[in-house]
């Protein structure tokens, strides 16, 4: 019998990680925002900014999502839990 010791994801996230900083070392090698390294200027700044708060507002949106209240359709259907003390059916 054979385990896997790791998630069915399609990129493993170490090559994930890596593929991140090497794509970050791309664009500021072929696209200079800033004067130079930890050295940026406003327009910099402005681009850093922007990810950030894009980076926000993307992992915001699950805890919105889970957040408001289930349409009336999905409340019918909610499996009830299982407890091992209830009696079966």
């Amino acid at each position: 019998m054979t385990t896997k010791d790791y998630a069915e994801v399609s990129i493993k996230p170490p090559i994930l990680f890596v593929g991140a900083l090497v794509l970050g070392y791309l664009l500021t090698k072929y696209f200079r925002i800033g004067p130079g390294f930890a050295r940026p200027d406003a327009l910099g700044l402005t681009v850093g900014l922007l990810i950030i708060v894009a980076g926000f507002c993307w992992l915001s949106w699950p805890f919105a999502a889970f957040a408001l209240p289930r349409p009336a359709w999905c409340r019918a259907s909610r499996p009830r839990s299982w407890s091992p003390l209830a009696p079966t059916a």
